[in-house]
């Protein structure tokens, strides 16, 4: 468990972590990624008129689940890369959507 992350004047992390049997540790780091997966709650906005499925990709399992539909991904991140790519060859057709130009 991170327990604790600091920038020093260095540049460096210095990251504080806690194990499972209460041992402390101190890390120094060149660069820190939070990656708490703050996306994983699906959210679908109300499609008046859309009638067919809604994939969060937090319930994505593989390409088996759009075989033979045509697809719609939105989004530019790594699981909508991953989800378009895999949809490929089973999927009627991909559509990669995005925000902004990838």
């Amino acid at each position: 468990e991170v327990t604790g992350a600091q920038l020093k004047a260095n540049g460096k992390w210095e990251v504080e972590t806690t194990d499972k049997m209460g041992k402390k540790m101190v890390m120094k780091v060149d660069k820190l990624i939070i990656a708490t997966g703050s996306n994983h709650t699906p959210k679908c906005a109300p499609t008046p008129g859309y009638t067919g499925d809604f994939v969060h990709s937090s319930d994505w399992r593989s390409a088996k689940q759009v075989e033979g539909k045509r697809v719609m991904v939105i989004g530019n991140g790594e699981s909508a890369a991953d989800i378009a790519a895999d949809s490929g060859d089973l999927a009627e057709s991909v559509v990669l959507w995005a925000r902004r130009p990838i």
